[in-house]
């Protein structure tokens, strides 16, 4: 098994910047315990591999990816609940979840608990920036790598690479 956290530095990629994404590599099913199944394998490790705040969806990676770009979400169906109270969406999310539950075609459920997020709305006043010659990205290239970060070089020891972030 492997895993990757984070997204692309694709714009268009909807996941969150706290994406987790574990691939399982299973062996051949003739090499499998007797009486195993994919869903008796995906009920297993669901039962064992519960992770605070983190969910479980058992998918193909191929078809994860396609479901996020294609949904936001990564499974082929979802529900987004809206309400006026952070406190009635996640009760009526955890009620659909347990009814949900209980439908044994359903393979895998989760209702995501919506936390607040930490957003910065920076506007550019370009009359200023362009009074120090700078352009719009010059401002966004600053504002990125002084919150985020940047890769200014790479460091390389034979076959391998390490990026070298300021």
């Amino acid at each position: 098994m492997f895993g990757t956290i984070g997204r692309s530095d694709s714009a268009t990629d909807n996941a969150p910047l706290d994406m987790y994404d574990t691939t399982i590599m299973l062996k051949p099913r003739e090499k499998w315990r007797s009486g195993v199944t994919y869903e008796k394998l995906i009920q297993e490790m669901d039962a064992k591999l519960q992770f605070p705040g983190l969910s479980n969806t058992w998918t193909m990676p191929v078809e994860n990816r396609l479901d996020m770009e294609l949904t936001g979400i990564k499974t082929p169906l979802g529900m987004k609940i809206q309400g006026p109270t952070l406190e009635g969406i996640q009760q009526a999310g955890a009620q659909i979840q347990q009814v949900l539950s209980g439908i044994p075609e359903i393979r895998s459920i989760f209702a995501e608990r919506v936390s607040q997020g930490f957003y910065l709305n920076i506007e550019l006043n370009r009359e200023e920036a362009s009074r120090y010659g700078l352009t719009v990205a010059d401002v966004q290239q600053a504002i990125t790598s002084g919150i985020g970060g940047a890769k200014v070089t790479e460091n390389i020891e034979g076959r391998e690479r390490y990026p070298v972030n300021v």
